[in-house]
């Protein structure tokens, strides 16, 4: 079978969607799949391994001077195009709502090629801080506006779609009926290590994400005014409202307890993640919340906003979930785990005993579902 995967919004601070997209990829081709990917030339500075036998580049417009990532050509080239032909996918899987993914359903529904598009993100919902993409990115920015629409065209078009929640999916099915399959994102072998709980008090915080207004780090940072002298926090990610947090940071004079640690290539996370006491994640955005899954995998408990997705994504007793964006509220409950450490013992050997429930976000479980709604067109 012939499978072309299109995601050509690529950057270096790409989410769990660009970790997940290009994981997939490589596990069709392991699993004796014929695939290409349809992006462009920064996929090689992303994964330098990638083979170029397996890629399609499209010509791309360069956004860096606005935000770090590039993004593919509003349409397709007559290149692209006979490219796409030549190659004759059996399926195509779109990523992301990009106009370039737009123009590919279009030119699918043209040619009886069909489309399985993957849900990610909620891009109504997408904001951000640091002018002008502050004036794109908010609630009736242009961008928000251009890539839902474009959204609900591909979603309307595609024969199947996948959704990494049931919350999606419900929600989705009053738009466009039941052709949606619940695949959650994938978490690596690496990431499923041998747990030891000890009991001791909690000090150190990790918080990994892109660094954009609508995953309320700015509040994170609010709340570490209250914890100086009993935690410190490390920021892991990049993104356009880096400096703005940066600037937070410095105002309010925490540089000695929060830092940003900047962007980490995906593969170091297991052995830098392991090395805090807990995550700690106040976005209401997540559509599945990738970090949440691989903390817990290396037996490190959550503290986490209480909504849909956490609740939905992570088992009860392994995480602590805060049903209020207020500082105070988030502070006392960090300050009761320090001081209380059998609290936060629980957590962990929770975590330890219910191994199994993280199983079924193996990277093996999740590729078998995804094959399974290929073999079903």
């Amino acid at each position: 079978m012939k499978i072309l995967f299109v995601y050509d919004n690529l950057s270096k601070t790409g989410g769990g969607s660009q970790i997940s997209s290009l994981m997939f990829f490589k596990e069709y081709l392991k699993n004796g799949f014929e695939g290409k990917l349809l992006t462009t030339k920064r996929i090689f500075e992303i994964d330098p391994s990638i083979d170029k036998k397996n890629i399609l580049l499209c010509p791309e417009i360069n956004t860096d001077f606005l935000y770090p990532f590039s993004l593919g050509l509003p349409f397709l080239t007559r290149k692209l195009k006979n490219a796409i032909l030549t190659f004759n996918p059996d399926t195509i899987h779109l990523h992301e709502p990009s106009p370039l993914s737009l123009a590919i359903s279009n030119f699918a529904d043209q040619n009886n090629i069909p489309i399985i598009d993957h849900y990610h993100t909620e891009h109504a919902k997408i904001r951000m801080s640091s002018f002008p993409l502050s004036l794109l990115f908010n609630e009736r920015g242009i961008m928000n506006v251009l890539q839902t629409s474009a959204k609900n065209q591909i979603l309307k078009r595609a024969k199947k779609v996948i959704v990494p929640t049931e919350f999606i999916k419900k929600r989705l099915e009053k738009k466009i009926g039941k052709k949606i399959t619940i695949i959650p994102y994938a978490i690596l072998d690496r990431f499923f290590k041998p747990l030891h709980t000890t009991k001791y008090p909690p000090k150190k915080l990790i918080l990994i994400s892109r660094l954009e207004r609508q995953k309320r780090i700015e509040d994170m940072i609010h709340v570490m005014k209250l914890l100086k002298g009993s935690y410190t926090l490390d920021i892991y990610g990049d993104g356009p409202d880096k400096s703005s947090i940066k600037s937070i940071i410095q105002e309010n004079n925490l540089s000695e307890i929060v830092t940003l640690k900047g962007w980490i290539a995906h593969e170091d996370l297991p052995v830098v993640t392991k090395k805090y006491d807990l995550f700690v994640s106040m976005s209401d955005f997540e559509t599945f919340g990738i970090t949440y899954i691989e903390s817990l995998a290396l037996g490190v408990p959550c503290v986490v906003y209480d909504y849909y997705t956490t609740r939905e994504v992570i088992p009860n007793s392994m995480a602590v979930f805060i049903p209020s964006f207020d500082p105070r509220i988030w502070s006392e409950t960090l300050l009761r785990l320090r001081s209380n450490p059998d609290s936060y013992f629980r957590l962990k050997k929770s975590i330890k005993e219910k191994y199994s429930q993280l199983e079924k976000y193996r990277l093996k479980a999740v590729i078998e579902k995804m094959i399974q709604v290929d073999n079903s067109l």
